[in-house]
């Protein structure tokens, strides 16, 4: 590299990142030495290019230099020439030039609290243009290019923006900057974001699916508007009640006529609204499914925001030092109450049909019936992710974050429609829509579920035991895999993540030193994405070999089916006396408070447990978990759950925990879309992200309501009409959809 070429770039450099002042009217000092010296990490860089500056004239610094930086080739000559032009366009103080150079990310306060991605300015880099060339937007990543689970960890690479002619390629770029990192003898890299704009073959596919639904739902709309107000049998007067319409004409209906309705927004509309309780049902069930779906996301808001935020060293900080926090750090137990709800469900729907059946149970048709519920939406969802998803958006990421969606689903889409995602692959980091891992893990044990209904009905003792076993054996799975690989309970898992970044401020922290004691989590770094902090080889090991293998998670499931079965045999209606309700209330609480705050002690004071304490906590947590869950449901089917129970039973949960399996589903997407698409980096607080919760619950809900109009009712109604046959009485049996009615509603997971 000659030494013309370093002055250039560093000219560039100097440039783009001083302030100007006189003709532009800044009130900010200028004092480009003092600027470069006290405010950039690479004094003795700058210093040498104002060395350079002093040494070379501008009209020494000609084409040829630049093309033997940029190489010989015809379209680095013109990317040479092009940068010769800004070059010279900025020292004579021409707009467009400036405003390039204004737009590139800048030296900004707060590197002590991690503030080490200066994107600069993506829109006023992108507006400028001359006659030979428009600007061009890319990152500049300087040191490893990092990364960790859920984007956490500390950044060990700075990333600033550079606004560049476009007719450099990454690959110009990549060669202006080399010199760079020869001379601070740290890797230099370029990525500079596309956005797609082009419609492919998946994109006009997305768009004629979401248009012919569309149609649908707007024609049969019509259509069952026009049945409630026209005239029935020589009434003058429009009735409009459409049930009353219904019942006088169409007491019998048609397929043909049910599958027309079964688009209806009306009528669907009606049915999510509708919150009349039926005798037999479990009313708590809907607050704790929608509460526990708000859980979820507001475990999801706080835990993707620390790649997008200009303070990730005061989120470590608040993390370990707030133990109020732990309620957001442990927000992965609302993963367990679905499928305590899941397990809880099959059983005493199950178990009911089956009594009315005499022991006869269909197990073929309610595999078909589940599948065809649930995968339509849950296959237009990845359909939208991997197409029309990155065109609703742009910024500096969201290529990067539309790109993490699509390519890993390109290969393992296929693993999603067969619910084994959570099998293969085997890296979670490349499964396609990869918080579809619950959906296949509860499929897994639904089909499990109908075996062990019919040994339940048959023999209630042999029943129990085995699900008994299979939860003791869940447990030692779970500990002798947390033992062997001496993982720490997730929430340690985190810490390990802040106390790393916190660390890297502040090298004397003894929590530093605790953890360095630990060849758990410090003995190896893994290293991916192109932006991100490190990650702990062995918290990854905790999600993938315990956090979503069904072996692992299967404990809680089994006993929401021994709460659905006393359920069952005890008609909701369990007597017990007031004094050991009292003690139980009280233990529980006790218990449910232990799991979430529990570890709040080593979070704060940075001390891992001992390997077998670890492995015990592991085990036992997420069972104890469910524990509190069937308590709460017992107690306020039985009567015992006084304004707890009057709580959960409000009608307004009802309509919303009927959206949760879609909330499920677009709710990741809400969340980085509306963090992917910045321009510049946030600052975290608490209040600013209890906004953000609230705006992105509201929004996933709203969208759950549109995909839920637009593919999941209608399914359902289909499906009815097919097994109906036109009749008002089904052709199956009833404990085909009823078994498993409810209970796919209570896909709303992590």
């Amino acid at each position: 590299m000659n030494r013309p070429g370093v002055f250039i770039l560093f000219t560039l450099i100097a440039l783009a990142t001083t302030p100007v002042r006189s003709h532009l009217r800044y009130d900010t000092p200028v004092n480009v030495v003092g600027a470069l010296k006290d405010r950039l990490e690479w004094g003795q860089q700058h210093s040498y290019a104002l060395e350079e500056f002093s040494k070379f004239k501008m009209n020494f610094m000609g084409k040829k230099h630049l093309a033997s930086l940029l190489g010989d080739k015809e379209n680095t000559t013109i990317c040479a020439e092009d940068l010769l032009q800004l070059i010279g366009d900025t020292i004579h103080l021409k707009g467009y030039a400036f405003k390039m150079l204004d737009s590139w990310g800048k030296l900004d306060s707060g590197i002590a609290t991690g503030n080490l991605m200066w994107l600069g300015r993506y829109y006023e880099c992108l507006a400028q243009s001359t006659d030979k060339f428009n600007g061009k937007y890319c990152g500049m990543t300087v040191g490893k290019a990092d990364s960790a689970s859920f984007g956490m960890g500390s950044r060990t690479s700075l990333l600033f923006g550079t606004c560049l002619p476009d007719s450099c390629s990454t690959k110009d770029f990549n060669d202006l900057f080399a010199p760079l990192g020869k001379v601070i003898k740290q890797p230099v890299s370029a990525y500079c974001p596309v956005q797609r704009t082009k419609y492919k073959a998946t994109d006009i596919i997305a768009i004629f699916i979401s248009c012919f639904l569309g149609s649908l739902v707007i024609l049969a709309s019509i259509y069952d508007f026009y049945l409630t107000v026209r005239p029935v049998q020589g009434y003058d007067q429009l009735l409009f009640d459409n049930q009353e319409v219904h019942e006088i004409e169409n007491s019998n209906p048609s397929v043909l006529k049910q599958l027309i309705l079964s688009f209806s927004i009306i009528k669907n509309t009606k049915a999510l609204l509708d919150t009349s309780q039926k005798d037999g049902n479990i009313n708590v069930l809907h607050g704790i499914r929608f509460l526990s779906m708000t859980w979820v996301i507001l475990g999801h808001t706080f835990l993707f925001s620390p790649s997008y935020i200009d303070n990730p060293v005061d989120y470590a900080q608040y993390y370990i030092t707030k133990g109020s926090f732990q309620a957001v750090g442990n927000a992965f137990f609302s993963v367990d109450s679905f499928f305590f709800l899941s397990g809880l469900l099959a059983t005493y729907l199950g178990m009911r049909e089956m009594r009315k059946r005499n022991g006869r149970l269909s197990v073929l048709l309610p595999y078909l019936y589940r599948y065809l519920r649930l995968t339509p939406a849950y296959g237009f969802c990845i359909l939208i992710t991997t197409s029309l998803y990155s065109k609703m958006g742009q910024g500096p990421l969201w290529p990067i974050v539309t790109e993490s969606f699509r390519k890993p689903c390109e290969n393992h889409w296929w693993t999603n429609f067969l619910y084994i995602n959570n099998m293969y692959p085997i890296n979670m980091g490349d499964s396609c829509f990869g918080w579809g891992w619950y959906l296949a893990n509860d499929t897994q044990f639904f089909l499990l579920s109908p075996f062990i209904l019919w040994i339940l009905f048959k023999s209630p003792i042999i029943g129990m035991s085995i699900l008994g076993l299979g939860t003791v054996a869940s447990m030692s799975i779970t500990g002798g895999i947390s033992s062997h690989y001496e993982l720490q309970p997730q929430s340690l898992g985190v810490a390990v993540l802040c106390h790393s970044i916190f660390s890297t401020t502040n090298p004397n922290n003894s929590s530093l030193s605790m953890f360095s004691a630990h060849n758990s989590y410090n003995d190896e770094i893994t290293t991916a994405a192109p932006t991100g902090p490190p990650v702990p080889s062995k918290a990854d090991m905790f999600w993938s070999d315990i956090y979503e293998k069904p072996w692992c998670r299967i404990g809680v499931y089994f006993i929401g089916m021994v709460t659905g079965y006393i359920l069952y045999t005890k008609k909701l209606k369990i007597h017990m006396n007031k004094i050991f309700v009292l003690v139980m209330w009280m233990a529980i609480t006790a218990i449910a408070l232990a799991d979430v705050y529990g570890q709040t002690g080593n979070v704060i004071e940075g001390r891992l447990m001992p390997v077998g304490v670890a492995a015990f906590y592991n085990a036992i947590s997420r069972p104890l978990w469910g524990l509190c869950l069937a308590w709460l449901v017992i107690a306020c089917s039985s009567g015992y759950g006084g304004p707890i129970n009057s709580f959960l039973s409000w009608k307004l949960f009802i309509p919303l925990s009927r959206l949760t399996y879609c909330a499920y589903l677009v709710h990741p997407l809400v969340i980085e879309w509306l963090y992917g698409t910045v321009e510049v980096t946030w600052h975290f607080s608490i209040p600013d992200t209890a906004a953000k919760f609230i705006a992105i619950t509201s929004l996933a809900y709203a969208i759950a309501y549109v995909v839920s109009v637009l593919i999941e009712m209608p399914m359902v109604g289909i499906i009815k009409a097919i097994l109906r046959g036109g009749n008002q009485q089904p052709k199956v049996p009833n404990h085909t959809t009823a078994l498993i009615n409810e209970a796919t509603e209570n896909h709303s997971k992590a």
